[in-house]
């Protein structure tokens, strides 16, 4: 996907450790390396990180995480990436310069999006090709579950009878609005587990644009 000036994006990084229980909700240390390979110790509330888990004392370290930020240039194969939510010791925005692959453009309006989610279990074989239950996480990191044909999600081929349950995949859906930290988006084919049409708020920074 293009990245342009503008765009909302994650910067990734690595949770390294719950750093305080005060101011709440609690402060955690992340390190954002660069594409030079310095590194930036960034200390802040773990609400301003972006990241597939719930982050909590009691979180094993490191993980995976990234930091919500703003692109202001683009050239060449690189990007400086800004953060509103993070600022250093003198109150200042934090900048990155970071690598345009390195970097996971937010979708946006209209786009056709994709949400990490885990294939919980294989339901039954009808209607062909199978029926999978799959879990994915609101916008406050609540499971919600979706029920579709296992071609509906991921690849599209690897959700079958005889693979080993839960594993990740991917949940394809239709970004229809967009606010700071959160989106709505609609799902077409896999429904809730009461047969009703799916939609749900999700926090966008987990929100990706769809492979092209």
């Amino acid at each position: 996907m293009t990245l342009a000036v503008g765009d909302r994006c994650v910067v990734p990084a690595v949770a390294v450790r719950w750093y305080d229980d005060e101011p709440q909700p609690g402060l955690i240390e992340v390190v954002v390396t660069d594409r030079h390979g310095a590194t930036q110790h960034l200390i802040d509330k773990y609400v301003y990180f972006a990241g597939e888990h719930l982050i909590v004392p009691e979180t094993t370290y490191p993980i995976d995480v990234g930091v919500v930020c703003t692109v202001i240039a683009v050239d060449d194969g690189s990007a400086i990436a800004q953060s509103a939510d993070c600022v250093d010791d003198d109150g200042e925005e934090r900048t990155f310069d970071v690598s345009v692959d390195a970097v996971l453009r937010f979708a946006k309006e209209g786009e056709t999006g994709e949400l990490p989610a885990t294939a919980v279990r294989w339901l039954a074989v009808d209607p062909e090709p199978g029926l999978v239950l799959v879990e994915l996480l609101d916008d406050f990191h609540r499971p919600r579950q979706l029920v579709g044909k296992g071609s509906d999600f991921g690849s599209g081929t690897d959700l079958t009878p005889d693979a080993t349950y839960p594993r990740p995949t991917r949940v394809h859906c239709t970004v229809e609005r967009v606010r700071y930290h959160s989106a709505t988006v609609s799902i077409v084919g896999p429904t809730d587990i009461d047969g009703k049409p799916f939609i749900c708020d999700v926090d966008r920074a987990l929100l990706n644009p769809a492979e092209s």
